[in-house]
């Protein structure tokens, strides 16, 4: 089985920290599945960005790849946001 860790890029976390508790505590869950094998969640790879996925969470969208860090899988989270916003 394998081993996840995920982290936030900055703008991620910082976005998620405005949004209110009910809503950030939805997309942690979200998040969360991620780490299951095989993952859970709407996800989608995005097209024309290579590795690049994006987790459907309600109205929002976060933005994710996956790294390698010896035997650790790491979920990198770039850009949490909403729906029409997330793909300029």
């Amino acid at each position: 089985m394998p081993v996840f860790r995920t982290e936030f890029k900055k703008a991620a976390k910082k976005y998620l920290a405005k949004l209110n508790t009910e809503t950030q505590r939805t997309i942690l869950q979200a998040i969360q599945g991620l780490s299951q094998f095989p993952p859970l969640g709407d996800l989608k790879k995005l097209a024309g960005q290579t590795g690049k996925y994006r987790l459907r969470v309600g109205a929002y969208r976060v933005i994710f790849s996956y790294g390698k860090d010896g035997n650790i899988i790491i979920i990198l989270i770039e850009e949490i946001g909403p729906r029409g916003d997330i793909y300029k």
